[in-house]
This record gives C-alpha cells, structure tokens and sequence, in this order.
C-alpha cells in the first residue's frame, strides 16, 4: 500500500484509476474515496493505469510511449 499511495502523490486520483474497468463500475467504487480505491487496487490492479514509470523522483504514465520522454528533459 505504501508504494501505491507514493506512486499516488504524483497523479490525480482521476489520471491514476481506469475508472471504465468493469470492476471500478460494478463495485461502486468512487473517486470520492480515495482511501477505498486504493484498497481495490491491491486486489484489482487492472484499475490501476499502466505502465507508470518513475525516474529521478518524477513519474509519468507511459501512454502514448512518446511520454516516457518527458522523464528525462
């Protein structure tokens, strides 16, 4: 969970979750929640965007790949 929650700290909740996973809707989970999205992600990690790339402190989600680029200027 710790990582999760540091991975977290660089994203809004909203960039950080694939809320159109039919888990996220079946669930009923919320955005408002933060606390109980995270814990679904430790079961569900499908909800969590992908892939997450970390470098020097800065993270960025790697889609399109191009993205990746911006870690290192």
């Amino acid at each position: 969970m710790e990582q999760l929650i540091v991975l977290r700290s660089h994203f809004a909740l909203s960039e950080f979750v694939r809320t159109n996973e039919r888990f996220f809707k079946e669930s009923g989970l919320s955005l408002n929640d933060e606390t109980s999205v995270l814990q679904a992600m430790l079961t569900e990690p499908l909800l969590m965007q992908r892939p997450i790339i970390t470098f020097n402190g800065k993270a960025i989600i790697g889609r399109p790949p191009e993205k990746v680029l911006e870690l290192f200027n």
